[in-house]
């Protein structure tokens, strides 16, 4: 929105000035470190979260339908208002162009609505609502740290009314069966509980 000011001099003839209203961020909102914003857009909502998962067109299957999944890891989200007369196709191409001369791999594009890349560990979703606004979300790939432990006496009490119990806190190297050292209290929990029961039975499951 334009706004008309009046600057009054001594002399003749009278000065013209235009002054632009520019609206502000939200409060404590950054941009993001990998892409940057539509020149003269806004930041009405930002949102971190340590670990989530986030589903992402990945692709299109035969029919052309577009194919989802779900990426887990330390999440960044905004919601952008664009300057005044912007296009979606404007939005949607300068997007598109800037994620293929850094050479992201381009997973999914909707011409002029959304557009999901990766590089390495970084996933980067935009979708561009319309001339308005967009939404652009930012996802690096991590394992979620499990901070709650079960100890042994919780794990029995749980396995006496349901029969069994799932003990989380054993972590792995990925591709690898080797355990790493944060998961040591919980398979101290582990081993207290069966030598108080030497009945029970363990099963692994991946999640």
């Amino acid at each position: 929105m334009k706004h008309w000011a009046l600057v009054l001099g001594l002399s003749l003839p009278l000065t013209l000035t235009f002054a632009f209203a520019q609206d502000q961020d939200a409060e404590g909102c950054k941009d993001s470190t990998l892409i940057q914003r539509m020149p003269g857009s806004t930041i009405s909502t930002c949102e971190h979260k340590e670990f989530d998962s986030v589903e992402m067109p990945v692709g299109k299957n035969a029919d052309g339908d577009s194919v989802t999944k779900n990426i887990g890891g330390e999440v960044w989200s905004w919601s952008m208002g664009n300057r005044e007369g912007l296009s979606d196709v404007q939005v949607y191409r300068n997007f598109l162009d800037a994620l293929q001369k850094a050479n992201w791999t381009l997973d999914f594009q909707n011409p002029n609505g959304q557009i999901t890349a990766h590089e390495g560990s970084d996933y980067i979703f935009m979708d561009n609502m319309n001339a308005s606004f967009y939404y652009q979300t930012m996802v690096h790939l991590k394992e979620m740290q499990q901070e709650v432990v079960a100890d042994a006496a919780t794990m029995d009490n749980e396995i006496k009314q349901n029969g069994h119990v799932a003990a989380y806190g054993i972590h792995f190297n990925i591709g690898k069966a080797d355990i790493l050292p944060d998961s040591e209290s919980t398979l101290n929990e582990i081993v207290t509980l069966m030598q108080q029961d030497a009945a029970l039975h363990l099963r692994g499951r991946k999640h």
